[in-house]
């Protein structure tokens, strides 16, 4: 596999301060947002600082779990308190996992992360897989009220929409309506559920094709209102 670009993470960093004081904002929190467990498969933005010092984490790539370092270009753009950074991964490639990791530059950083982990040494990483193996990235619900569930599917890469069909879920015995999803390859769907059971049951009747060659496999999963599965990396 020949270099690439990656997305792989986000982050967003808050604060406040006297609006007369002139100073800048006074960091508070820095909210982290990843797609982890994600397939990298094409050319976008891997790093997005707001509102803080776009210097605030150092940045490297690593395979996973193993964490050996894999060489790397950073291309960043900063304009004003908004800094991008695209991450791209030098020469062959290997498939299987790697992950980006953030390693905060001063101690004491309040953060608050979303769809990226937390490592022991106090780094974030976001893991993403280079080739074709179509996972559920997340499968989470919401009780909207005592008689209406909301479900949502996000997957690990696009997966062919005719597959749609094959996926069907319940709220204790009662088909769930799932909305449509435009275009030929979805990368998450929605239902919505009516009833008062605690327990989903995800019928995916079939394999699912992914454009890219991988297969998104056949299985039922039983998962509580209200708590989220993932596929394991």
């Amino acid at each position: 596999m020949n270099a690439r670009d990656v997305i792989v993470l986000c982050a967003v960093v808050a604060g406040c301060a006297d609006p007369s004081s002139g100073r800048p904002p006074t960091r508070s929190f820095v909210t982290m947002a990843g797609p982890d467990g994600a397939t990298a498969t094409g050319s976008v933005s891997a790093l997005r600082i707001e509102g803080g010092d776009p210097g605030a984490f150092q940045l490297s790539v690593v395979s996973w779990p193993d964490r050996a370092p894999v060489a790397h270009t950073i291309a960043s753009h900063v304009a004003s308190d908004v800094a991008e950074h695209t991450v791209t991964l030098d020469g062959a490639v290997s498939p299987g996992w790697y992950a980006v990791v953030a390693t905060p530059m001063e101690a004491g950083l309040d953060v608050r992360p979303s769809g990226v982990i937390a490592l022991e040494d106090g780094s974030w990483a976001a893991r993403f897989r280079t080739d074709s193996a179509p996972r559920i990235r997340m499968l989470g619900s919401t009780r909207a009220s005592a008689s209406e569930v909301w479900v949502d599917i996000e997957f690990s890469e696009g997966v062919a929409a005719a597959g749609a069909e094959a996926i069907e879920i319940a709220l204790g015995g009662s088909p769930c309506e799932r909305f449509e999803n435009p275009g030929d390859v979805m990368l998450a769907l929605s239902w919505r559920c009516t009833g008062a059971a605690s327990e989903l049951v995800v019928v995916i009747g079939e394999d699912i094709a992914a454009p890219a060659g991988g297969v998104l496999s056949a299985r039922e999963l039983h998962v509580g209102v209200g708590d989220v599965h993932r596929d394991p990396i």
